[in-house]
C-alpha cells in the first residue's frame, strides 16, 4: 500500500471512530467536512442535506460563513451540484461532489471547492468515502433518535399507567364510600322515612355512576381490539340527538348551565348505530357539564355541510391548553390534573367519541382558544340518501303477562339472592340455586320458565348448564345469562350455548322486567 492510501485509510479509521462515539449530531456534521476540507485539501467544504420536502440546505460548511451558508435552498436533484457550484462561485473542474447514500435514497451531497489544482481521482474516491461516513452517522443518528423516541413513549406511557391507575383508585373508591354510608343509614332508620329514601337514591346513582365506569373501560378496550360491532340502521340522527339532549338536559340543568339545543327541522339520514350515535352526543355533553363552571352556557347544535351532519357542542367552560388538542382523545388524557379531581372521571369519554365516530367513517376534533376560552367539539358523519317514506311507529302498551316461574342461578349468595328479590317484586314466583348442579336438577324437578344464570359458576359453568338443559329436551325454558363476563365473544358462546339472551352485571331492573315480561 502507498503512503497516500495508507494516510487515506488511516483518516477514514480515524473519522469511522469519531463517529462511533460521536454524541452531538451538529458536531459530528461539522467534523466530518472539516477533515473532508483538511484531508482534500480544499479551501470551501460543505454538508448539504434534504429535508421531508426534498429541499436541500447547507447544515455544516468550512470557509464559507454561516450567514452565506444558511442562504442557499435547493431541491436535491441532479442539478443540485451545478447550483452549488454557482453558488460559491467556483469553476467546475475544481469542484468535487459526493452523494451521501442512506438505505438506497440520496439524502444530500458532500462538496469540496479549491482554486488552486483540480482535484484527483483519489481525491474524489476519498470523498465518496467519506460521503459513506456521512451516511452512516445519519444511520447512526436515525437509530439513536429512534430508541430515544420509543424509550420517551414507553416512559410516557408508564407515567400514563400510574395516573390511570391513581385515578382509577379514585374514581372507585369514591362511589364506593357513599353506599357503605348509605347501606349503614339503611339499617339503622325507618324504612319509610326521608333519609331512607335519600339513602335508597345515593345508592342508584352510585351504582349507575360505577356502571358507567366499567363499561365505558370495557369499550375502550374493545374499540382499540377492534371488537366493537355497529348494529347499523338508516336512522334520523335529528331523533337521536334530540333524545341525548332530553336525557342530559336536567344533568346540565343541576350544573347551573343554559342548555341551548339547535336542529335542523327536517330529518337527517345516516347508516349508524343509534345507541353508539347517542353514547357519542351523551359524552360530549357530558364533557361540556364536567368543564363548564355554574352560570355558563352549553349549545348542541346539528348542521349539514357538504354531503356531512356535523353535530357540535360547544361551551363557555374551562377551555383547553394548545399543547392537550391533538392528544384530547387519547384514553386517559384529561386537561384537569389536579388532586381535587372535583370533575371525576378517566379520562375515558372522548376515546370513546372518537372511536365510535370513525367506526361509522366520521371524523371528530376539537377546537379551543386556549385556557379559560371555551371549547368546541366537532364531531362529522357521512349522510345517507333518505328513505323513500318513513313514519313513526305506533307505541302500543301491553297488560303485563302471567307470573313466570323463575330460577335465579349465582354462587354469590349476595347476588342471588337480591336479585331473587328483585324478581319477585316483579311479581314472579322465584327460586334459587347456588351451583350448576343444583340448577340442572331444579330444571328438571321444577320446570321454571325462565332460567337467570351466572357463567362463572363452580364446577359445572353457566355455559354447561345451559347445553344439558337444552340436551334434556327442554326447549320451553327460557335461558338468559347474567354474567360479568360481557365481551362480546362471550356473548357469543353464551348463545352458542344455548342461551337466548346475555344481561351484563349489574343488571339493569329495568331489563330484567321487560325479558321476565
Amino acid at each position: 500500500m502507498t503512503q497516500p492510501a495508507a494516510e487515506r485509510l488511516i483518516e477514514l479509521l480515524a473519522i469511522n471512530r469519531a463517529i462511533a462515539a460521536a454524541s452531538d449530531y451538529p458536531a459530528l456534521l461539522r467534523l466530518v467536512v472539516e477533515r473532508s476540507a483538511t484531508f482534500i485539501d480544499a479551501e470551501l467544504a460543505m454538508l448539504l442535506l434534504a429535508d421531508e420536502s426534498g429541499d436541500a440546505t447547507i447544515v455544516a460548511s468550512v470557509g464559507l460563513g454561516e450567514e452565506r451558508a444558511r442562504s442557499f435552498r435547493a431541491v436535491l436533484d441532479e442539478r443540485i451540484g451545478p447550483r452549488l457550484c454557482e453558488f460559491i462561485g467556483c469553476v467546475p473542474d475544481k469542484f468535487l461532489a459526493a452523494p451521501v447514500v442512506e438505505s438506497g435514497t440520496i439524502r444530500g451531497i458532500l462538496a469540496v471547492s479549491r482554486r488552486s489544482a483540480e482535484f484527483t481521482d483519489a481525491d474524489g474516491a476519498m470523498l465518496s468515502a467519506l460521503g459513506d461516513q456521512v451516511a452512516i452517522a445519519l444511520a447512526n443518528v436515525g437509530h439513536v433518535r429512534r430508541l430515544e423516541n420509543a424509550i420517551g413513549a414507553l416512559r410516557d406511557a408508564d407515567r400514563r399507567k400510574d395516573e390511570f391507575l391513581g385515578m382509577l383508585s379514585h374514581e372507585l373508591r369514591n362511589p364506593l364510600a357513599p353506599i357503605r354510608t348509605a347501606i349503614y343509614l339503611l339499617s339503622r332508620v325507618d324504612p319509610q322515612s326521608e333519609s331512607a329514601s335519600r339513602a335508597r337514591l345515593v345508592i342508584q346513582r352510585q351504582t349507575d355512576h360505577l356502571t358507567r365506569l366499567i363499561d365505558d373501560l370495557l369499550d375502550v378496550t374493545r374499540i382499540a381490539r377492534g371488537k366493537i360491532t355497529l348494529r347499523r340502521e338508516r336512522l334520523n340522527v335529528i331523533d337521536v340527538v334530540r333524545r341525548a339532549a332530553e336525557d342530559h338536559r336536567s344533568m346540565l340543568s343541576a350544573h347551573g348551565l343554559t342548555f341551548t339545543l339547535d336542529v335542523p327541522p327536517d330529518a337527517v339520514w345516516v347508516e349508524g348505530d343509534p345507541t353508539r350515535i347517542a353514547q357519542v352526543v351523551g359524552n360530549l355533553l357530558q364533557n361540556a357539564a364536567k368543564f363548564t363552571q355554574t352560570g355558563g352556557q352549553v349549545f348542541l347544535t346539528v348542521r349539514t355541510p357538504a354531503r356531512l351532519v356535523e353535530i357540535s357542542v360547544r361551551d363557555t367552560g374551562a377551555g383547553i391548553e394548545p399543547e392537550l388538542l391533538d392528544r384530547l382523545f387519547e384514553p386517559f388524557v384529561q386537561s384537569e390534573r389536579s388532586l381535587a379531581r372535583t370533575a371525576g372521571g378517566l379520562g375515558l369519554g372522548l376515546a370513546l367519541v372518537k372511536g365510535v365516530v370513525e367506526l361509522h367513517g366520521g371524523t371528530a376534533r376539537v377546537i379551543s382558544a386556549g385556557p379559560g376560552q371555551g371549547a368546541e367539539f366537532l364531531v362529522r358523519l357521512p349522510l345517507a340518501v333518505a328513505p323513500r317514506s318513513y313514519g313513526t311507529a305506533a307505541v302500543r302498551s301491553a297488560d303485563r303477562v302471567n307470573s313466570r316461574r323463575v330460577l335465579v342461578v349465582d354462587d354469590n349468595r349476595d347476588a342471588a339472592e337480591s336479585l331473587a328479590e328483585l324478581v319477585a317484586l316483579f311479581g314472579h314466583s322465584v327460586e334459587v340455586a347456588y351451583d350448576g348442579a343444583s340448577a340442572i336438577e331444579m330444571v328438571q324437578t321444577t320446570s321454571p320458565d325462565v332460567v337467570l344464570c351466572d357463567i362463572g359458576l363452580p364446577g359445572i359453568n353457566g355455559y354447561e348448564v345451559a347445553r344439558r338443559i337444552r340436551a334434556g329436551a327442554s326447549d320451553a325454558v327460557r335461558l338468559i345469562a347474567v354474567s360479568g363476563y360481557a365481551q362480546p365473544d362471550d356473548v357469543k358462546k353464551a348463545v352458542d350455548a344455548g342461551f337466548d339472551a346475555h344481561i351484563a352485571k349489574p343488571p339493569d331492573p329495568a331489563v330484567i322486567d321487560r325479558l321476565l315480561s
